[in-house]
């Protein structure tokens, strides 16, 4: 737990404050001395009391994280296996969750929502087996 003599407001341009942390598996983190030379977001959330506290995580994680990574990931795909069969990979997406979510969180997909998702399935691979005409 950090502790703090002060709680002066950071202003723009101030420095980080030396922070000692004690982490879940018992070892020490000085902060931002350990976090150099690398760029770091600290996110400090109160707990799930903080409403507040909890939005901001999920927009860093949701938001940033998540964002990012999947910028980086579709250019590669693209780059890899071309725009064509990447856009089908991306209608995947709904079937993929609606999937894992029955051995994961327990749910039961309707009727419809099953024929929707071999509708899909059906669609995509019918699309990766037929070549693409240039135009």
């Amino acid at each position: 737990m950090a502790r703090r003599t002060s709680a002066q407001p950071l202003d723009t341009g101030d420095n980080f404050p030396n922070i000692q942390l004690s982490l879940v598996d018992g070892r020490r983190l000085s902060v931002p001395r350990d976090l150099k030379p690398q760029f770091n977001v600290v996110l400090v959330n109160r707990g799930a009391w903080c409403p507040y506290c909890q939005l901001l995580l999920q927009a860093g994680v949701q938001g940033v994280l998540v964002g990012a990574v999947s910028i980086v990931v579709y250019t590669r795909a693209v780059a890899s296996l071309g725009p064509t069969t990447t856009s089908l990979f991306t209608a995947a997406v709904p079937c993929v969750t609606t999937l894992a979510a029955i051995p994961l969180l327990g749910e039961t997909p309707s009727a419809v929502v099953l024929s929707g998702v071999g509708i899909v399935t059906l669609g995509m691979a019918l699309g990766l087996r037929t070549p693409a005409t240039p135009r």
